[in-house]
């Protein structure tokens, strides 16, 4: 909230200018809210508010009355997005939606397990993610148009995953789908193997770039590399079959969760052990291999190429 004032008395004479609406990612389970107070001074408060107004491209940074007294009253939150319809599909784009929709439907069963694997090295609370964030997309899956606008749909699921986890690990995997749908193309069946490895590549890089992890830090950039490394190898071998590079990515990464394990964590919570975390499982890595292979897993026999 931005008020026009002079001295700290005036806060309650002049009354409110303006007010911005944000998201913060915070710890999952943390419900609350912040309010900060700007007093702006009489000779910048133009230019202030002419800043604060201009627009940007970050849809969590609302202006929801911009230069105007809004004592009294605010404006309701806009929705990221706007559910109405539900989307037919053809029978490929019905069987990628399908995909995950067992993928999440798996994933919501596994609270208990992360939140156990997550209580041995960090604050146990990532199956409570897991869960919560599958149950948020499959309530819209039926309403994203994966074949017409595949990249609104990855991005939406992104923001899905950003709110539903909590901590540092909703953004990163919101960041991964952000950057890395940008690599494809808007129609589903405009995407051949080489977009996806594009797409999975700098969602991979756009964690790092986030995050801050280098291989060798005990993250899931250390799996993730696994991965990386056997679909490029899958690619350079001219393998254009979707279920079996699937396949074989996701073995990678189960290799690399546990290679993993045996590593000093360097981030994250786990680096608070100092050593007392090797020979643990990781529970980021061990999310991401699981992620891939139950993709793998589910993608039908008859996916051949994508």
């Amino acid at each position: 909230f931005f008020f026009s004032v002079t001295a700290p008395t005036e806060i309650y004479t002049r009354g409110i200018v303006g007010s911005v609406r944000c998201v913060q990612e915070t710890g999952l389970e943390m419900h609350g809210m912040s309010i900060t107070l700007l007093a702006l001074q009489e000779s910048t408060k133009d230019l202030t508010l002419q800043c604060l107004d201009a627009p940007v491209d970050c849809k969590h940074w609302k202006i929801t009355e911009p230069n105007s007294n809004i004592v009294g009253h605010l404006k309701q939150p806009i929705p990221t997005a706007i559910y109405k319809d539900r989307i037919k599909l053809s029978e490929k784009a019905e069987a990628f939606k399908k995909t995950f929709h067992n993928m999440f439907k798996v994933l919501q069963t596994k609270e208990l397990l992360y939140n156990q694997l997550d209580a041995e090295v960090g604050d146990g609370d990532l199956g409570m993610g897991v869960a919560k964030t599958s149950g948020m997309v499959l309530k819209v899956l039926d309403f994203l148009p994966f074949e017409e606008d595949l990249v609104s749909s990855m991005q939406e699921i992104g923001e899905m995953m950003a709110q539903g986890f909590g901590g540092t690990t909703g953004p990163l995997y919101a960041f991964f789908l952000l950057a890395g749908s940008k690599k494809l193309n808007k129609k589903l069946e405009e995407n051949n193997i080489k977009n996806w490895f594009d797409a999975f590549d700098e969602g991979i890089k756009a964690i790092q770039r986030i995050g801050k992890a280098e291989i060798g830090d005990r993250t899931m950039i250390d799996t993730l590399n696994y991965a990386i490394l056997a679909f490029k190898n899958e690619i350079t071998k001219g393998n254009a079959n979707a279920k079996n590079i699937a396949l074989t990515v996701g073995k990678e990464a189960i290799r690399g969760a546990e290679e993993t394990s045996k590593l000093k964590a360097k981030r994250g919570r786990s680096s608070y052990l100092q050593g007392k975390e090797i020979g643990k499982k990781d529970p980021g890595s061990e999310l991401v291999a699981e992620w891939i292979n139950l993709i793998a897993n589910e993608m039908p026999v008859s996916y051949t190429h994508l």
